[in-house]
């Protein structure tokens, strides 16, 4: 159907994902059998035309960010859809615009939004907003509760912006990881102060902003392999005791849940993209040809005959693990 999904977010009794451009959500029960497709595309309510971002938000839900909408479109578990939310349209009396794509709502009167631009302050990067709610699935309007974070502004000057495309809850912790170099940043919505700076992430070769300085602002091809090898921050994996961010397109670094980082190097994965984490369950999205690999090295038997085993070695593969016992919550 795809080569591989855009964005997944796991749920209690299944998940929902987007194809390979994020023009469709579908959801698959939590034994890998399809269910349905729950958002088409169109631009009608409950229907989607670039998906880019998607979370679990307040009530169990799961929220998705609608890159050319400019829209947050909320589903109940199973798929069901609630309503949308033109943040823009609420944002436009603040003089402020969403530029997508990471956000959070993890109460119905707290959005947190990665990524915003503002007339007044264009050094803005992260802000809480206060929600009014007109009926239980309307929006009346939203208030600027307090920047969370800044971003820099000199650099952007000079090699354009980027949004940030993580944000992840650790414990009451929101953490947002950098577009340009590899560090990361804790907010915290819930405490009055200044905005919170970016923390960085000690490793050998980590992207700092002296490695731009040897690069031409107009060097597109060198700016990417900075991005992909030394390394931006391209994901952010919770579990109870243990954080994961992904510097870079194969490496990890474990940090505890109080941002303390536990190995000053990345470790590297090789079976493919993981791309959420719920429960202490770990998904990845890998090609059918990792599936032998898994196999060898655990030594197990994951295939089992299927009429959608297309036998095509790049065909894409839900694998679900969970961490090992010494790793997991005590």
């Amino acid at each position: 159907m795809f080569e591989a999904p855009n964005t997944v977010v796991m749920t209690h009794s299944g998940f929902l994902m987007t194809n390979d451009r994020g023009t469709k959500i579908l959801r698959y029960h939590r034994d890998g059998g399809f269910d349905r497709t729950v958002a088409p595309n169109g631009s009608g309510p409950g229907e989607v035309q670039r998906i880019a971002f998607g979370t679990r938000i307040f009530d169990n839900r799961v929220a998705f960010w609608d890159l050319y909408k400019g829209a947050i479109l909320v589903f109940e578990p199973d798929g069901t859809f609630v309503f949308d939310l033109n943040i823009n349209a609420k944002l436009n009396p603040h003089q402020m615009n969403a530029t997508g794509a990471s956000f959070a709502w993890p109460e119905p009167d707290t959005l947190i939004l990665g990524n915003v631009t503002s007339q007044k302050q264009p050094d803005i990067q992260a802000v809480a907003l206060k929600v009014d709610w007109d009926t239980p699935k309307r929006v009346r309007g939203v208030a600027l509760d307090r920047v969370l974070s800044l971003k820099d502004t000199n650099h952007e000057a000079i090699f354009g912006s980027k949004i940030n495309t993580t944000l992840t809850q650790v414990g009451d912790h929101f953490w947002l990881g950098s577009a340009h170099f590899s560090s990361f940043a804790r907010l915290n919505p819930y405490e009055k102060g200044k905005p919170t700076p970016y923390q960085a992430i000690k490793f050998p070769q980590a992207l700092t902003p002296k490695d731009y300085e040897a690069i031409e602002p107009t060097d597109h091809k060198a700016r990417f392999t900075l991005i992909n090898s030394k390394g931006t921050i391209f994901n952010i994996m919770a579990f109870d005791h243990l954080v994961f961010v992904q510097v870079g397109v194969m490496g990890f670094v474990p940090f505890d849940t109080s941002g303390r980082q536990l190995e000053n190097q990345r470790i590297i994965c090789r079976i493919s993209r993981l791309v959420d984490t719920y429960q202490g369950l770990v998904m990845f999205v890998t090609p059918r040809k990792n599936i032998g690999n898994l196999e060898r090295l655990f030594k197990v038997n994951l295939f089992e005959d299927s009429p959608h085993d297309l036998g095509d070695d790049d065909q894409p593969y839900v694998v679900l693990m969970r961490l090992r016992k010494k790793f997991q919550a005590p």
